[in-house]
């Protein structure tokens, strides 16, 4: 019994390494990334290997907290299946764009759909080859819908 326990122990303590290692390895991906400036607005996209939802919220929220005037949108493949994340900043409310109708408009493209408040949401699909893809309409939608 003591056995079990300390594999069981072992087993748990190598799982935390593991997602801390895909912590790190998210960030660094993440600091890779540059913005760009669309009408004003820091925009950062970009796909991130081998992270989670929580990861990815974490990441939008240290961006907008750099940038205060943002829209940050980053994509993921989790367990086989693509997950998009998406995060306006709320001084963008009154120009037109929200988070929720952005990832509405680009998960189609994923096999999939999506939702969230005005600052932050996220959408999940079934074609993980496509995500590139989606990302890459994100400029165009903000620069259509931003007033």
């Amino acid at each position: 019994e003591e056995r079990v326990d300390a594999i069981i122990k072992e087993r748990d303590q190598l799982t935390h390494e593991i997602e801390k290692l895909h912590e790190h390895m998210a960030v660094t991906q993440f600091e890779n990334l540059q913005p760009v400036e669309v009408k004003g607005i820091q925009l950062l996209t970009g796909l991130i290997v081998d992270a989670n939802a929580e990861t990815l919220r974490n990441l939008a929220d240290r961006f907008r907290s750099k940038y205060s005037t943002s829209v940050v949108v980053l994509g993921t493949v989790e367990k086989g299946r693509p997950l998009i994340m998406a995060s306006v900043s709320k001084d963008l409310l009154s120009r037109g764009l929200h988070a929720g109708e952005l990832v509405r408009a680009i998960a189609p493209k994923i096999g999939g759909g999506g939702g969230g408040n005005p600052t932050m949401a996220q959408a999940g699909g079934k074609d993980p080859e496509k995500l590139s893809e989606a990302l890459a309409v994100v400029e165009s939608w903000i620069r259509e819908h931003l007033s």
